[in-house]
């Protein structure tokens, strides 16, 4: 977030005119979640919410460390994991009607989203560009029930390292 190195050749000038320029303001300044300073919360650019980021820089967990814990199955852990009683919970009746539009069924009758629609930015779009109706939902309720489903995971996958992983942020509504 700051390229600290640039800011050491002038002396920190820009922080040093910042707290000058907030002391005309202010008689006493705080410096608050110092950990700002050294790492960001960073999302992909395809993110809705900020559910799918990771603290940067951090130490991802690798593919060595999931195998000598015994987890070796990186697919259900990083993947949504959708059956269709679980897309019936979150999608009603019509649970159906979401499926046939954004997901295709695997062989093991797990559902997976259709290229394109596997981001939470996809699934946004698409919906702004064609709602989805289905009884007792509104759109903004479609939508989250949408992006619940592709969070639906433990592990973050790293975009640059493939057999890297981060946990996921946890967000309760209830």
């Amino acid at each position: 977030m700051y390229d600290w190195d640039r800011m050491s050749r002038d002396s920190y000038a820009w922080w040093s005119a910042r707290v000058q320029h907030m002391s005309r303001y202010f008689s006493a300044l705080r410096l608050n979640h110092i950990l700002g300073f050294l790492r960001v919360w960073e999302l992909p650019a395809q993110a809705v919410t900020g559910l799918s980021g990771h603290y940067e820089p951090s130490n991802p967990v690798s593919g060595a460390d999931l195998d000598a814990r015994g987890l070796w199955d990186r697919d259900r852990l990083s993947r949504p994991y959708l059956r269709p009683h679980l897309l019936q919970r979150r999608f009603g009746k019509d649970w159906s009607v979401v499926a046939e539009r954004f997901l295709h069924e695997n062989a093991d009758t797990t559902f997976a989203f259709r290229p394109g629609f596997d981001t939470e930015s996809a699934l946004a779009q698409a919906l702004e560009e064609e709602p989805v109706v289905l009884d007792g939902f509104a759109q903004s309720e479609v939508l989250q029930a949408l992006l619940d489903c592709v969070n639906d995971k433990c592990l973050v996958r790293d975009e640059a390292r493939d057999d890297c992983f981060y946990p996921r942020s946890c967000q309760s509504r209830e």
